[in-house]
């Protein structure tokens, strides 16, 4: 069997070249490849003649914004929705809290009710 083709199967650990595990059957493998790299002198021509090496990715315009904010201690100001949400919910339970207490200094002002 050649390492180009040798599939490591991750659920019972066998080597095989097929498709689907000669074991267990299942399809989940990861080529050999991955982790053994083939002598060179075996090796195909035209086929990694190079080593791999990542590419580097550009950056767009927005992340390098993004991280020149970051790094100069910038925050974006939010003066959005959440803020808004945030206060309107404080002035909700303020009230609810008043009228509340409103109530009960009510029901002790009163006095009981007969009902003869």
């Amino acid at each position: 069997m050649k390492l180009d083709v040798a599939r490591l199967c991750l659920d019972c650990e066998d080597v095989h070249e097929l498709q689907h595990c000669p074991s267990c059957g299942s399809e989940a493998f990861a080529f050999l490849t991955r982790w053994i790299e083939p002598a060179a002198e075996l090796r195909p021509e035209g086929r990694r003649s190079r080593p791999r090496t990542p590419e580097p990715k550009t950056a767009s315009s927005e992340q390098v914004e993004a991280y020149r904010q970051l790094l100069d201690g910038e925050r974006p100001r939010r003066t959005g929705l959440m803020t808004k949400s945030m206060l309107g919910l404080a002035a909700f339970s303020l009230a609810g809290w008043a009228w509340r207490s409103v109530s009960r200094d009510r029901d002790r002002e009163e006095p009981p009710r007969d009902s003869s």
